[in-house]
């Protein structure tokens, strides 16, 4: 009798089909210790790239789990065109959250950005955990792409980068009145973009030079409403304006 595990679980390199290979220390201590997996025991894996696999439990020992998995087969849970977030990175406690519910929501690049409000620094051992925050999110909601979390970059590179100006419908989130700079042709043309990039400001919001710049680079303003959400809140909701 074969069991079928209803976790799925990550494996951060090709998978060959048939072979038999030991999953990371971090999922056979899920498997063995929340799971209770046994041998036989059916899961699925994916690997990030889009690929998802049936596989089998074949051996089981004290903290080590191997298993030989069939073909993969490409199963795509991504929404239709590229959604990009740019945010300085919320205090430790709130990390988890903005994470987690930008990968629920399909967002496909997170980019970590410095403004002039920042009050977190962002050390490469916080990119790591961010990292693992977006493999556990994945596991949980059926994405077999992984979220790309970029940075830190400065929100002025941002703005004036070449590949937005192209290809995106580009939107900063800002409440106040301002007089637009953007020609009506720029506008026609962000708007008439299929692909997407919102800028989330830090605690306090952008400051007058920041919101001028990206005013000045054709970054429309974009409203979530009329109360003041705290930014990992605001990342979350931008997805579902009305606006975009």
């Amino acid at each position: 009798l074969i069991r079928l595990m209803s976790h799925r679980f990550f494996v951060n390199h090709s998978v060959e089909p048939n072979v038999e290979f030991e999953l990371d220390p971090g999922e056979c201590h899920h498997l063995l210790n929340v799971m209770r997996a046994q041998t036989g025991d059916a899961i699925e894996l994916f690997d990030g790239s889009g690929m998802q696999f049936a596989a089998r439990i074949e051996t089981i020992s004290r903290k080590r789990v191997t298993v030989i998995a069939d073909p993969g087969v490409e199963v795509n849970r991504e929404i239709d065109f590229e959604m990009v977030v740019g945010i300085p990175l919320p205090k430790s406690d709130r990390q988890k959250f903005l994470v987690e519910k930008c990968t629920e929501i399909g967002v496909t690049r997170l980019l970590l950005l410095e403004t002039a409000r920042s009050s977190v620094k962002i050390a490469d051992r916080t990119i790591t955990k961010l990292e693992r925050l977006v493999v556990e999110a994945s596991k949980q909601c059926g994405r077999n792409r992984l979220l790309q979390i970029e940075g830190p970059k400065s929100l002025i590179d941002v703005i004036q980068d070449p590949e937005f100006k192209k290809d995106y419908c580009r939107k900063f989130a800002h409440t106040a009145p301002m007089t637009r700079t953007a020609s009506d042709a720029d506008r026609k043309s962000n708007a008439g973009s299929s692909n997407h990039c919102v800028l989330i400001g830090p605690e306090g919001g952008f400051d007058p030079e920041e919101v001028r710049r990206c005013q000045e680079h054709d970054w429309e303003p974009l409203s979530l409403g009329k109360a003041t959400l705290r930014m990992e809140t605001a990342a979350r909701s931008e997805e579902h304006t009305s606006e975009l």
